[in-house]
């Protein structure tokens, strides 16, 4: 069941063009007082079109095509509002700092803006809703379980899905059928094959089954290592090299990475007088990870603590994930990636092994400086085990590794600058 498809995403990103577009539009009608000519508006559609691509990766940062807020109506205006003073410092940037078009509007910049917040608005939380509102759906598990009650209660709760969870305990088909469900959910790891052919039958009258693991990423974007197993695995994880994705993300690793190491040499004075001033201590610390297929290496980043305490100057540092910079060097030399699971400690590493099930799959490629976890999951555990909440991320990472690609690597990357920006890097 896909709570957000494609079509739905190109019609949200559509409607937001729209919307840019008509309060360009309006922008100049306000500011002149009537329509504008054509002549008015063509000079400004190609210096703004470039503008309206960058308000859309703001957007995109935001997480305003996610599943999570592309169709919320409570948070939506909020969202779009912090998007919009994003979208402020670009335009100004744009206009006053790249004066390549030979255009400077102020007026009719900043109404064009103010006009487009409620239009985006009114265009998310009604028209689309309208549009893709669609049948209310009717589900029934025939699971149980911690999963189950998850999803029960986020569809009960989150009336954006549209969907009616019905109330029933029965395993008796005919039973089954007189709820008029459309859509079923089974525990495809431990229903038993007398129990899947007695509900075979009601493919016929247009209800769809789906497993609970399944359900619960689509909803969760994560993977949850209860509901899964052994067949789990072979069914959706692969070892197999992926040659061009593979290439482009090794490439992408090295430019980017000899291209912000180089900038950040220009940082390491500037710490290293902080660092010298706050305590007197080395400007580097090191610690062994485990890496691809178990391998371990050192990562080195600036030193942020001091007898086991943060100093004034690492929480800086680590607030602004300055003290990560040297890790570059890992990722140059292929120890790391720019995006994938984090790395932890060895030790840490052996303990979650025999806790954790299933925890050493995500070591089947390389860590990463940033990873989903790092964006969603708001639970790390900081400088001591935490077995439950490693149990947690893990169902992160095991989603990134199912569905790793370029894509998904390019929607990290640019949320991770976006949590960056404001300062709420985990």
């Amino acid at each position: 069941m896909k709570v957000q498809s494609e079509k739905e995403v190109f019609t949200l990103f559509l409607g937001d063009l729209l919307s840019f577009y008509l309060a360009l539009f309006l922008a100049q009608t306000i500011r002149f007082g009537s329509f504008p000519s054509w002549t008015q508006f063509s000079v400004l559609v190609v210096p703004f079109s470039i503008l309206f691509l960058l308000w859309v990766v703001v957007f995109f940062a935001s997480d305003l095509y996610g599943k999570q807020t592309a169709i919320s109506r409570r948070n939506l205006p909020v969202v779009v509002f912090n998007a919009q003073i994003i979208n402020i410092a670009l335009a100004i940037i744009f206009f006053y700092f790249v004066p390549y078009f030979g255009v400077t509007p102020k007026t009719i910049l900043f109404i064009c803006l103010a006009v487009a917040f409620p239009l985006v608005v009114f265009w998310r939380r009604f028209l689309f809703v309208k549009i893709y509102r669609g049948r209310k759906e009717s589900v029934l598990f025939l699971a149980k379980g911690k999963e189950v009650n998850e999803l029960k209660e986020e569809f009960k709760s989150n009336t954006k899905y549209n969907i009616k969870v019905l109330d029933f305990d029965s395993g008796d088909s005919r039973e089954v059928s007189k709820q008029k469900a459309t859509i079923i959910v089974i525990d495809d790891f431990e229903s038993s094959q007398e129990e899947v052919e007695k509900y075979y039958h009601l493919i016929f009258s247009g209800v769809r089954f789906l497993t609970v693991a399944g359900l619960y990423e689509e909803i969760f974007d994560r993977v949850s290592v209860d509901v899964i197993n052994e067949r789990w695995f072979l069914e959706n994880i692969s070892n197999q090299p992926k040659p061009y994705y593979a290439f482009l993300k090794r490439s992408f690793d090295i430019f980017v990475s000899f291209f912000l190491g180089i900038i950040s040499l220009l940082f390491y004075p500037f710490v290293w007088l902080l660092v010298k001033l706050d305590d007197g201590g080395p400007l580097f610390f090191s610690q062994k990870r485990v890496g691809k297929n178990g391998q371990i290496f050192k990562i080195y980043k600036f030193r942020s603590m001091k007898d086991d305490q943060v100093t004034r100057v690492g929480r800086w540092l680590r607030r602004t994930r300055i003290d990560e910079l040297p890790q570059l060097g890992s990722v140059l030399v292929g120890l790391q990636s720019l995006v994938g699971p984090r790395p932890e400690k060895p030790d840490y590493v052996e303990d979650y092994r025999k806790q954790i099930k299933f925890y050493d799959i995500r070591h089947i490629i390389s860590p990463g400086l940033s990873g989903w976890a790092q964006i969603y999951h708001d639970n790390h555990p900081h400088f001591e085990l935490g077995t439950e909440e490693t149990r947690e991320k893990l169902s992160y990472d095991l989603y990134y590794v199912k569905n790793r690609s370029l894509w998904l690597d390019i929607k990290i990357a640019i949320k991770t600058i976006s949590l960056l920006v404001r300062r709420k890097g985990k």
